[in-house]
């Protein structure tokens, strides 16, 4: 309608207490002032009259935002699925899904694809359509990977593989290879992600996709890490870092977050268990300055993560403390229900090690009930070596040695041989703890650690597996040998700046003669 008849018409509502100015400047606005008065004035249109207008709406909303109509990609979505535009519906569903994972708003963006999956529904089959069905498949493991939805994950990803075999799509058959590694790593079975990871390798071989072969590197370089093979996931994690220069380093490249962030959490991780501190602290840091220029809520958490992490292994709980606070705060403001069980049971740990034990004990205990009700079995026996832990310093030994069974069990289990190793330190621990004291148990439990940490080349746990041995030698009248496992210690605690355990170490071997 013409523009005065239009503002005559407004400001009879207006005076009508219908509508109300919503926005004076720039440009005048209103709004219904009840929610009840647009409900009825909805629902009296007809469906055909709805439909029209929402169609209506898109092309105008789109005409008048210009080229900033991307800015509006969320109402223009919502608009364009009541019009019954299912192909314009589509690309704004999309682009309102990309926006909202860009800003860390994970379960807006999983709404999002899924609209977008059923506005492909109403579209007549074609080759690029089912393209962009298995890339919003994609997009949904990017979204629901970092709230730990597994199941909702593989059947995602099950449906792509689906499409992407019908097409004879390689490319995209490589990308599910990379994801399905993601999962089974997540699900606790090695050997299925290694074939996974695998697979993906030989699609990034044959047809020299660089982001494929950057997510694949992420994945089974995570594999690799749980797995103890530190230097083969350190060479993957490495060649990423190298990759991802320049305009690079920010780029998502079809992962939850920029791989150049989330590469260097994962160095820090394989540092931190090898003992290479120096290099893990710069890479921290690193990550955490990218995190900061992304202005990403995820990379936040995943950089403290990796640099709180380095911290504990060397046992600097002050600055462990300061990165892991903030890593669970994006976490929990962020919705990352997937990170909480890692930066939780790791900031636990920091805390007994500072004495904050009644804050310790709730955190490491939620971190294993949240783990669990994502049905995580991957990384599970780190979980419950670090309550186990935590409880050892609140002295409950007996729960202690029961959460360190556990995690050997489950260690075992999935074949994560690096874990397995502090779960037979912590029983070192607690049978040296124990009343009795148990030193001949606790000699043969770190005797074990002292084996896997040579074989994986764990020098943080070599350190402490010599410690928990020289205190059961002690305890057995051995002296000799007692302090010969303390010299050796001693060694490695220097060499990796390990201050917090080296002035006890001293003592103790001072105290020997």
């Amino acid at each position: 309608m013409p523009g005065a008849e239009l503002h005559r018409s407004l400001g009879h509502l207006q005076v009508a207490e219908f509508l109300c100015e919503a926005n004076l400047f720039p440009e005048l606005e209103y709004t219904f002032k009840h929610a009840l008065t647009h409900e009825v004035a909805y629902g009296e249109l007809l469906q055909e009259q709805r439909s029209a207008l929402h169609a209506k709406v898109v092309e105008v909303m789109h005409r008048l935002a210009g080229e900033r109509w991307i800015e509006h990609a969320e109402a223009l979505a919502s608009h364009a699925v009541r019009g019954g535009i299912w192909g314009k519906a589509l690309t704004y569903l999309r682009l309102a899904g990309t926006r909202a994972l860009e800003r860390s708003a994970l379960r807006e963006a999983a709404m999002y694809f899924e609209k977008a999956l059923t506005a492909l529904q109403h579209l007549p089959e074609s080759s690029a359509l089912q393209e962009q069905a298995i890339d919003l498949h994609f997009d949904l493991h990017s979204a629901l990977q970092p709230q730990g939805e597994a199941q909702r994950i593989f059947k995602h990803l099950k449906e792509a593989e689906a499409l992407a075999e019908a097409l004879g799509d390689q490319r995209r058959l490589g990308r599910v290879a990379a994801y399905l590694t993601n999962y089974f790593r997540l699900t606790g079975d090695r050997d299925q992600a290694i074939d996974w990871g695998h697979r993906a390798l030989a699609s990034v071989k044959e047809s020299g996709d660089f982001a494929l072969q950057i997510v694949t590197n992420t994945w089974l370089g995570q594999v690799y890490f749980v797995a103890g093979d530190y230097q083969r996931a350190i060479g993957l994690f490495s060649e990423n870092v190298q990759s991802l220069q320049g305009e690079l380093t920010l780029q998502r490249l079809g992962m939850p977050q920029p791989p150049a962030i989330h590469s260097r959490t994962c160095l820090c991780w394989c540092l931190a268990e090898v003992g290479e501190f120096a290099a893990g602290v710069a890479l921290g840091h690193e990550a955490v300055a990218l995190a900061a220029s992304a202005d990403h809520l995820l990379s936040h958490t995943v950089a403290s993560t990796g640099l709180g992490w380095l911290y504990l292994r060397q046992g600097a709980a002050e600055q462990a403390i300061t990165a892991l606070e903030s890593g669970l705060s994006t976490a929990r403001v962020g919705h990352t229900p997937l990170w909480f069980p890692r930066v939780a049971s790791t900031l636990a740990c920091a805390y007994a090690l500072v004495g904050r034990m009644s804050e310790a004990v709730e955190l490491a205990e939620s971190a294993v009930a949240q783990g669990d009700s994502m049905q995580l079995l991957g990384g599970r026996s780190l979980l419950l070596t670090y309550v186990g832990q935590v409880y050892l310093a609140a002295g409950r030994v007996d729960d202690a040695r029961q959460s360190a069974h556990l995690a050997l069990v489950s260690a075992t289990e999935h074949l994560e041989r690096g874990h397995e190793g502090w779960a037979l330190q912590l029983l070192a621990e607690t049978a040296l703890q124990s009343a009795p004291n148990d030193s001949t148990g606790a000699a043969d439990f770190a005797r074990r650690a002292l084996a896997v940490a040579k074989e994986l080349g764990m020098g943080p746990l070599a350190a402490h597996a010599h410690l928990a041995l020289g205190q059961s030698l002690a305890a057995t009248a051995d002296p000799a040998s007692a302090r010969a496992e303390f010299t050796e210690a001693i060694k490695l605690l220097e060499h990796m700046h390990m201050q917090r355990w080296l002035g006890p170490a001293r003592d103790t071997l001072a105290e020997l003669g």
